[in-house]
């Protein structure tokens, strides 16, 4: 049982290293040597637990966000039935703290995906944002009846998740030098006026979109053959889908009879009695464009 504890306490201490070093680096630029300096564990028994990077990577994310929601629960501490916008102000402050918390690092893994993309968190989105959105979607609803626009409603929820996870400690903005208290309030108070604007219907003073009109591009093709240069070998006849061209009885000033187009609405431009005249510049295949807006 000792033996047992032990190898759980020294997964949790090497995905724990791990976790810091791909969150503050990224993943090309942590290597295993460098996991098990900082966990003070051999190299060898990394490998034995988990086999390569790729898979420390993963569960060192997956470990991080559990450890996240274990500290910042998904509903922020709020009642089940507490009121609309009490259950907004939990939602918003732990999501606030959870990305403003240094010690999380799955956020920090979350900021080098979309920095470097690895292709290796294919769920990170749906285990982080997704059900961010969802909690809030239902809380929206709720705050702003059920007749609210999907399109007002969609947006509002965007806009509310992309504040909550912009406003991280950072030296280098304005909003890192507040405190998180602070943030926490400046995004609740910009998201209950956002949502206040869709209720109000404060929206329908914007100008709306200017409709584009549906343009429909109308084509027509037809053959022209130059009859001095047709031989009337007919070939362009038998080549022919749609029966456009038949053999006429004028001779050109070779003595032939030339190709001349009989049904000149029925061609569709295949081309295929251009391919198939043996005579260069005897027959060619003319496009007329017409543009119609409706």
């Amino acid at each position: 049982m000792a033996r047992r504890n032990d190898g759980k306490e020294t997964r949790r201490r090497i995905l724990t290293a791990a976790a810091r070093l791909f969150s503050e680096n990224g993943f090309r630029k942590t290597s295993n040597v460098s996991i098990s300096k900082a966990c003070g564990v051999n190299g060898a028994l990394i490998n034995y637990y988990f086999g390569d990077k790729e898979t420390i990577y993963r569960e060192a994310w997956q470990h991080s966000l559990e450890e996240a929601q274990k500290k910042y629960p998904a509903d922020g501490g709020a009642a089940a039935d507490a009121p609309a916008r009490e259950r907004l102000r939990a939602l918003i402050a732990g999501t606030v703290r959870h990305f403003s918390d240094a010690e999380c690092c799955d956020c920090g893994i979350l900021n080098q995906e979309i920095a470097s993309p690895t292709g290796l968190l294919e769920n990170v989105q749906a285990s982080t944002i997704a059900p961010l959105r969802e909690r809030l979607t239902v809380i929206a609803r709720e705050y702003l009846g059920d007749d609210v626009p999907e399109r007002d409603l969609s947006m509002a929820v965007q806009s509310i998740v992309a504040l909550c996870t912009s406003l991280q400690k950072n030296t280098a903005t304005d909003a890192g030098t507040q405190s998180t208290d602070e943030r926490i309030a400046h995004a609740y108070r910009v998201s209950v006026g956002a949502l206040n604007a869709v209720k109000n219907s404060e929206t329908e003073n914007f100008p709306k979109p200017k409709e584009r009109p549906i343009v429909v591009m109308k084509r027509r093709y037809f053959p022209k053959i130059r009859n001095d240069e047709c031989k009337g070998c007919e070939r362009c006849i038998v080549a022919c889908p749609k029966d456009v061209l038949a053999l006429g009885k004028e001779l050109n000033i070779m003595g032939l009879p030339h190709i001349f187009v009989k049904n000149e609405e029925a061609c569709i431009g295949c081309a295929l009695c251009f391919y198939t005249c043996p005579e260069p510049g005897a027959i060619a295949i003319i496009e007329e464009r017409e543009v119609e807006e409706k």
